[in-house]
């Protein structure tokens, strides 16, 4: 009878623990219907705020649509169009700090045209001018969304460091 009530008490302990537990957004989000897009966008914001709330060394400002960004230097000149070829370097790392690219370390600036690449890009490109350079915190929906693209998770988060090199049309 002992056994009976150690074990008893031992699941009621663990029980009451496992309740007092709370998921990391990022573990809620791995739950959710990846096609909830209302779900989606709110716990993207949760995880980008916790994010950006650990960059103790940078001041983040938003847009809008829901990008946090910092700029280390506006650039000159005037900011790109959806028309408009821009190089850039540039490194895309997702919330949990893995590296997915990194043209600044392969010395291989990237070119194509501002209106062909994701919303969050679009939006981000368009703060800067030559030889700006900024730090972009792009939520899922104005990233690549349901798509795995490049090893990324579907409905990544992505975190961009930005220069633009230059600026053509």
């Amino acid at each position: 009878m002992k056994n009976i009530s150690y074990y008893f008490l031992l699941i009621l302990l663990v029980t009451s623990c496992a309740e007092q537990i709370e998921e990391t957004p990022t573990a809620i989000k791995e739950k959710v219907n990846p096609r909830s897009t209302k779900k989606i966008t709110k716990i993207d914001r949760q995880i980008i705020r916790e994010y950006v709330g650990l960059q103790t060394d940078m001041n983040f400002d938003s847009t809008d649509s829901g990008i946090f960004y910092v700029l280390e230097n506006l650039g000159i000149g005037d900011p790109p169009t959806d028309t408009s070829m821009v190089t850039v370097h540039y490194a895309l790392y997702l919330v949990d700090g893995t590296e997915i690219e990194n043209t600044f370390e392969k010395n291989k600036p990237s070119t194509f045209q501002v209106g062909k690449v994701i919303p969050g890009w679009k939006e981000s490109l368009k703060l800067l001018g030559v030889l700006g350079k900024g730090t972009f915190v792009i939520p899922s929906g104005l990233g690549y969304g349901m798509q795995s693209v490049n090893g990324m998770p579907r409905n990544a988060i992505l975190v961009f460091d930005i220069e633009i090199l230059e600026i053509d049309g």
